[in-house]
């Protein structure tokens, strides 16, 4: 088997710090067969993982080097969910295959970038999911005026009710080999086999959700807490 990625060996410290049992799947045999990383057992079921980094590219190097020379970078920026829409789908593929809609799955991301933290970001991730977000505006020629008529997601989605349902959810791995590390899991509201948050809990780990839609709003996360009696 090839060494591990930062993340992996950053996950399997997460999961042992946090109690949490894993086991490495091996690489499937047939070549052209990419298997998940990861499973791992919560209190009540098993879940398939995949665990995918970000890596700078030459521009973020470039930003980077500037950074320590100079204490500062030039401008730079990207689409929205850009990064992370590219790991969503081609993670979401490996989870499915293993998982075949009968386990949960979940997808985790680590940003091993020390310019930004573009990909891992909760927007980034929301519209990378969810859609790029856009307002719907009605124009009145006769007034000379425009009104808000809807805001919500627009195009480039990557979870729908009918695309990547097998997904149970995308997690975003926080920290660094010599800091703590914390999991933050985005649910995918769509998903076919949802991954019980309950199941999975921690000091360290935090679950959220897509609130409901109002009228006019932007969908926001909405974290899930266990309810506390007395």
């Amino acid at each position: 088997m090839s060494d591990k990625t930062v993340s992996e060996r950053l996950f399997e410290r997460f999961c042992n710090d946090n109690y949490i049992e894993h086991k490495r799947i091996e690489a499937s045999s047939i070549p052209s067969k990419k298997e998940p990383d990861y499973e791992i057992q919560t209190v009540t079921e098993l879940v398939v993982v995949e665990v995918k980094q970000f890596d700078p590219n030459k521009e973020e190097k470039k930003l980077h080097k500037q950074l320590l020379e100079r204490g500062y970078t030039d401008a730079y920026g990207g689409e929205p969910g850009a990064k992370a829409r590219l790991k969503i789908q081609a993670g979401a593929k490996q989870l499915k295959a293993r998982s075949k809609g009968k386990l949960p799955a979940l997808l985790v991301l680590y940003n091993n970038v020390p310019i930004s933290d573009r990909g891992v970001d909760p927007y980034e991730i929301k519209t990378a999911m969810y859609g790029i977000e856009k307002i719907d505006l009605a124009v009145d020629p006769s007034a000379n005026r425009m009104s808000l008529t809807e805001r919500g997601f627009g195009p480039k989605r990557k979870v729908t009710p009918s695309s990547n349902t097998s997904l149970g959810a995308v997690g975003a791995l926080y920290g660094s080999p010599n800091s703590e590390l914390s999991l933050i899991v985005f649910h995918n509201i769509h998903a076919v086999k949802p991954l019980d948050w309950r199941s999975l809990q921690g000091p360290r780990i935090r679950h959220f959700t897509l609130e409901e839609n109002e009228p006019r709003s932007f969908q926001e996360w909405q974290e899930l807490k266990l309810e506390v009696n007395g």
